[in-house]
């Protein structure tokens, strides 16, 4: 991508990709904190990583709650093996 962003777009690409990982168990850690018992996410475009991310540190501080993943990304043959391939994903809505 260096030959298709300018330099100020490359360094805020490089900024937001080295701090994902903290911005992701952050928010786990508060999803967890309010002890719900299912929580989902909605994936669609390039949502897949972040959701699947999010419900692994979730299910990993809180292994009670439910997880499910839905949306755009998760119908045909994308959706179906998101349970076996991520194992801390109780369910995939599709359809």
């Amino acid at each position: 991508m260096r030959d298709r962003l300018t330099p100020a777009q490359l360094d805020m690409t490089l900024a937001l990709h080295a701090s994902a990982p903290q911005f992701i168990e952050e928010m786990a850690e508060r999803i967890a904190a309010t002890h719900q018992n299912v929580v989902g996410f909605t994936s669609t475009f390039q949502q897949n990583a972040a959701g699947v991310a999010a419900t692994k540190h979730i299910k990993r501080l809180a292994p009670q709650i439910v997880t499910v993943l839905g949306g755009a990304n998760c119908d045909g043959e994308q959706g179906a093996p998101s349970t076996a391939n991520f194992p801390f994903v109780d369910y995939v809505v599709r359809g």
